[in-house]
């Protein structure tokens, strides 16, 4: 699978994901205090959701 193309759907999934978390970034600067924290879980959760989709899709 891992040289296997890559579909419209799984290019869509990975997209949705990134447009979610820089709409968390984005929307972090409006929480004062809790936007570094906000930041940090946006950006812990993308990573994982990455590794899962390399693993998921290598498999």
């Amino acid at each position: 699978m891992l040289l296997d193309q890559v579909t419209g759907s799984q290019i869509q999934a990975v997209q949705m994901v990134t447009a979610a978390t820089m709409a968390a970034f984005v929307g972090a600067a409006f929480a004062g205090k809790w936007a570094a924290k906000i930041r940090m879980a946006a950006a812990v959760l993308y990573i994982a959701a990455a590794v899962g989709f390399a693993v998921w899709f290598t498999i």
